[in-house]
């Protein structure tokens, strides 16, 4: 909203699909770079990559984890 009542706050009009992408790089902390996506559809893109990232990251902590505990009940 403030991209459109105050045009000059930011270098370029953003959109949904723009605050979607600087929310969720900001939430993974992958942050902003030198490369980055220039148009919208890249950006969505982008977004999605980051969100199947950090799920394929969350599953590869939950199975060592759960091999770390299964171990530990073995050793026991």
């Amino acid at each position: 909203m403030l991209s459109f009542q105050a045009p000059t706050t930011f270098s370029e009009p953003l959109t949904r699909s723009d605050a979607l992408y600087f929310t969720i790089t900001t939430f993974a902390t992958v942050g902003f770079g030198d490369v980055v996506p220039r148009s919208e559809a890249v950006r969505l893109l982008v977004s999605g990559q980051i969100l199947l990232d950090l799920v394929i990251l969350g599953l590869g902590i939950r199975v060592i984890i759960g091999a770390v505990k299964k171990s530990r009940t073995s050793a026991a």
